[in-house]
């Protein structure tokens, strides 16, 4: 199975150093545009290698809001066939999207607040 995901917490920066190590196939969805993103060198291998793939859901330069990163996690939801949610906080942004998605697919969470 291929992950895809924003990666954008610590938490799961760290599973996506993992997911790399294990040379699993993960695609990271920017919330930047991709010209301005600074790729580690620990990414940039993975690239080369076939394990990560790069793409962006934003074209403008702008810093990350609430608005891109919902527009990230919907280019990511498009892209899935299955989507796990490790965790949502009930009172947080992301809630009304899983509910969106419930009602439109199947959605696994595995904690909820």
């Amino acid at each position: 199975r291929v992950i895809i995901s924003g990666f954008h917490s610590p938490l799961e920066q760290s599973v996506l150093k993992i997911l790399i190590q294990a040379k699993s196939p993960t695609v990271l969805v920017l919330a930047r545009p991709l010209m301005d993103a600074k790729l580690s060198a620990e990414y940039l291998a993975a690239i080369d290698l076939a394990h990560l793939t790069v793409i962006s859901s934003c074209v403008v330069k702008k810093r990350l809001t609430d608005v891109l990163a919902s527009q990230r996690n919907e280019l990511v939801a498009s892209l899935a066939s299955d989507i796990t949610v490790a965790y949502v906080s009930q009172h947080g942004a992301l809630i009304a999207q899983c509910e969106n998605w419930i009602r439109h697919r199947e959605i696994q969470f595995l904690q909820t607040e």
